[in-house]
């Protein structure tokens, strides 16, 4: 949301052109809509606002009192759209008001378990709440919304592209649904009622009056947004209504700039929804290497510390703000790329200060990341801009301490406006690549100008921002030097400088275009070919859309060789983030204690929502605590095919296990991320709950739940193994995993469901392979036998008067022989029955006394239910 007019002199950095090059620019021609066909269009599908005084009231449950019905207009998207994009609003309100960069949520309902809609004060609406800073906690509607339910609540603070210029908010969002049975039109018959749907989005500001409102908040109390939804109309009447409400200050009136706002909103929501409707996905993914708010932050700090100085000392032809602000945003981009890659471990924040939003422990975290980026200027080893241009990112970068130099061609005339001693820091000269040197050295008729060879020091970080001629260039000279690099493509010339369309290679750079007769755009062809030649020096090419005010904003980044490093491959990938999150001084010969809904699988769960969030997963969380993480295909009418398995341990479990499920799942969203797929339907990563039973003694009870082979109220009561005595449900309340969403494989369907497991035997090491397709599982059954003897003491009977439990039961440990024979007699190939016989329970104390009761548990295994029934047959006599 945000005021619609404000004067020119704010920044210009989002204002992008549609074709650019170096030094020249050419705009979009204007787009006509066919509107041949709009008789044809259902009522609703068009953004068409009412006029309020002629329009048929809505009824919204909303005291008018209290609440001004500011704009409307008939819509005919379901309700799940409408709350899709409200979900998405959240944390993006940069697409409704250009002048914020992004929310932050302080808080969320939508796992908590303690969340209560019923409450009456902001400390009894959740546990946490209390724990809050004040301002940070959540404000309540006082008493709530007549015929509503509150559904969830967020409180976010919106974050101002420009915070030298606007305040930050702190906002309260709550859902408020309504579902009711409502006479249509002309008829009275109750038999004829239709369902009225009612979704309520109200937002409040956190503020006590209206100077304390930034400009790009509109000046209220309250903004509320209102969709009804009634499913049974005719194509000429629309089945749902848009609408927004204002709580107005008593001294503040509604200004036609408010309802411009306001309108202005509606149709972004309006046009989104529609958009999901039909089918629309995200194209262009963002914050793929580096996140949101690392860059924006920085990127803010580089405006105000250096925008108004190079503006005002521009001295080239071309546009000074666009050319400023793109090549700022480039060194936020490598500043935090350098501090990630040469500053070491990402500090941990403490997580109850965070929780709290102490803005002491902010300060401490921000504290942290900057001692982080010195050391990584001390380990840094500098960088070269080849066909640096206007020299500006080199200027920018150096004076932030990151040291290093560039060259072009030609000697620019904003070279002589950089101050003392940078000025040295760019030179007039070509680049000639050492295999080309023999030519040149050849002509010896004029002196030749100056120039590199294009071998750096072992390591010299390589930046082709716009390099045109020497963009091909790149990824050959980081190999050449073994060094990373960064290349923004702009216009594709070859290697020999050459203009040509580049080859295009679809492995690198999927086109999204149905059509597949279509070209994909020459700037396309080229990000994908510079990628390509990336992939064939064998080092890992990382594409990112850079948030910069060009349309030339693709990176390539090539950081590692195949198979090196953090991001190098999952098993790298997965040792680092496995521990990071191992519990502490939990680690064991063997791997791993992380037992089921403790703190520590509460921390690799946290972590498992978060990853797979910021890889653009819909999260769900389930009544057994299963978390569902699903990416949307191009198509989402079919129920999505997950990869998964559980992320809990036995008490000295192995670190993969269940673990490389989760994990190969993560890792497949990263790889589709990375390389821009979309699939035709949705895919998904699963989190069993307690797959293991060790603490809570039932395997596989979350996913059985899921799948109706157990009940829902066996698996909550089931309580821990001593010495503990909480149940299921208690501890999945307590770590804040004890979901909504009915846990059941119709809530939350699967097309098909994939599991990669580490083998627990030696059979493919054995065969000598890597892998292998699990064809069959082996049914078991357990037993507890108890043999019973009679005490007597060892010294005075003799052996054949003594009845030892113990020696009666160690006939049990060898089956071999009757094994075989079951064998035979089933004809079940060549796998054997598994009989295990754990030591026997001796129930005495006496060192020279024989027992009476020994304990004997026991289980078998085999691979096909009948010839386990057999084997469980044989020893009931001895069952107890």
């Amino acid at each position: 949301m945000e005021e619609s007019e404000r004067a020119s002199t704010r920044d210009h950095d989002d204002q992008t052109s549609a074709k650019e090059c170096r030094g020249h620019t050419r705009l979009n021609e204007p787009r006509h809509d066919n509107t041949a066909g709009d008789a044809q269009i259902m009522a609703g599908s068009k953004f068409e606002p009412v006029d309020l005084q002629t329009a048929s009231a809505i009824d919204s449950g909303l005291p008018s009192e209290i609440w001004t019905l500011v704009q409307s207009a008939p819509a005919n998207f379901p309700p799940q759209y409408f709350l899709d994009v409200s979900r998405n609003l959240l944390e993006n309100p940069n697409l409704t008001a250009s002048h914020l960069s992004r929310a932050e949520l302080s808080y969320t309902s939508f796992t908590d378990a303690s969340y209560n809609p019923d409450a009456t004060h902001p400390h009894d609406l959740a546990g946490i709440v209390k724990h809050l800073k004040p301002d940070h906690q959540p404000r309540l509607v006082p008493g709530g919304i007549s015929g509503y339910k509150l559904e969830w609540t967020v409180v976010r603070k919106l974050i101002p592209r420009n915070p030298k210029l606007d305040e930050s908010l702190l906002q309260t969002c709550h859902l408020y649904t309504s579902k009711q049975q409502v006479a249509l039109p002309g008829n009275e018959q109750s038999e004829n009622d239709v369902g009225n749907e009612r979704y309520l989005i109200i937002y409040l500001p956190h503020v006590s009056d209206v100077e304390s409102i930034p400009f790009y908040h509109p000046k209220v109390r309250g903004v509320a947004i209102l969709y009804s939804y009634q499913a049974q109309t005719t194509q000429d009447v629309a089945p749902g209504t848009l609408s927004i409400y204002y709580d107005l200050f008593p001294d503040r009136p509604l200004e036609n700039r408010m309802s411009r706002t306001a309108l202005k909103m509606l149709e972004i929501i309006h046009k989104h929804s529609k958009g999901r409707m039909q089918g629309y996905k995200k194209r262009v993914h963002h914050d793929v290497i580096i996140p949101q708010k690392t860059f924006q932050d920085t990127y803010a700090y580089l405006k105000g510390e250096y925008a108004k100085e190079l503006i005002d000392n521009w001295v080239e032809q071309t546009p000074a703000q666009k050319h400023v602000f793109e090549d700022l945003g480039i060194a936020a981009f490598l500043i935090e790329l350098w501090t990630d890659m040469y500053g070491g471990p990402v500090p941990k924040p403490d997580d109850q200060a965070s929780s709290t939003m102490s803005t002491d422990a902010e300060k401490a975290q921000a504290e942290l990341q900057n001692v982080r980026r010195s050391i990584a200027q001390q380990a840094f080893p500098g960088f070269a801009d080849i066909g640096c241009g206007n020299g500006l990112l080199v200027y920018i970068l150096n004076r932030e301490g990151w040291k290093g130099w560039g060259f072009d061609a030609r000697r620019r005339k904003t070279w002589d406006t950089f101050r003392e001693p940078y000025q040295q820091t760019v030179k007039e000269m070509l680049l000639v690549p050492e295999i080309l040197q023999k030519s040149v050295t050849d002509d010896t008729t004029s002196p030749a100008p100056p120039w590199h060879n294009g071998l750096l020091p072992r390591g010299t970080f390589i930046v082709s921002n716009h390099a045109d001629e020497l963009t091909a260039w790149t990824p050959i000279l980081a190999y050449l030097s073994d060094s990373p690099f960064i290349a923004i493509p702009c216009c594709s010339h070859d290697f020999g400088g050459t203009r040509f369309r580049a080859p295009y290679h679809r492995e690198h750079f999927p086109s999204a275009a149905t059509n597949s007769a279509k070209q994909v755009s020459a700037y396309m062809s080229l990000c994908s070919y510079v990628a390509h030649l990336t992939a064939q020096m064998s080092i890992v090419p990382e594409k990112e859309h850079l948030r910069i005010p060009s349309t030339r904003n693709i990176a390539i980044v090539g950081r590692r060789k195949k198979g090196e490093g953090v991001q190098g491959g999952l098993e790298e990938r997965m040792r680092i983030e496995t521990d990071e999150h191992a519990p502490p001084r939990a680690d064991t010969e063997t791997g791993m204690t992380r037992l089921a809904l403790s703190d520590a699988d509460k921390q690799a769960r946290d972590w498992f929502v978060k990853t797979t969030e910021d890889l653009g997963c819909k999260v769900t969380i389930d009544e057994m605590g299963n978390i569902f993480a699903v990416r949307p295909g191009l198509k989402n009418d079919k129920p999505p095919t997950f990869v998964g398995s559980h992320l809990d341990t036995q008490p000295t479990g192995g670190r993969y296990d269940g673990i490389l499920g989760v994990h190969a799942g993560i890792e497949m969203l990263r790889v589709l991320n990375e390389n821009w797929i979309e699939t035709e339907y949705p895919v998904g990563v699963v989190n069993w709950t307690n797959e293991e039973g060790a603490r809570f003694p039932m395997s596989m009870v979350s996913s059985g739940v899921w799948s109706g082979g157990i009940p829902l109220s066996t698996a909550h009561s089931l309580r821990e193994v001593h010495p503990g005595t909480s149940t299921q449900k208690e501890e999945l309340s307590r770590i804040g995993y004890l979901g909504s969403t009915p846990a059941s494989h119709e809530a939350t369907p699967m097309a098909a469901h994939f599991e990669l497991h580490i083998e627990q035997g030696p059979l493919l090491e054995m065969a000598n392979k890597k892998i292998g397709i699990v064809t069959g599982v082996q049914a078991y059954k357990w037993l507890s036998v108890t043999v019973q003897g009679r005490d007597s003491h060892t010294g005075t009977t003799d052996l054949k008067s003594r009845a030892d439990a113990l020696l009666a039961a160690s006939a049990g440990f060898d089956r071999d022989t009757e094994s075989q024979t079951w064998e035979h007699e089933y004809g079940a190939g060549r796998s054997y029955l598994l009989a295990r016989y754990p030591l026997p329970e001796r129930r005495y104390s006496r060192t020279h006394a024989f027992p009476r009761p020994t304990g004997l548990p026991a289980h078998s295994r085999r691979r096909g239910h009948r010839w386990v029934e057999h084997g469980h047959h044989a020893l009931a006599p001895l069952q107890r």
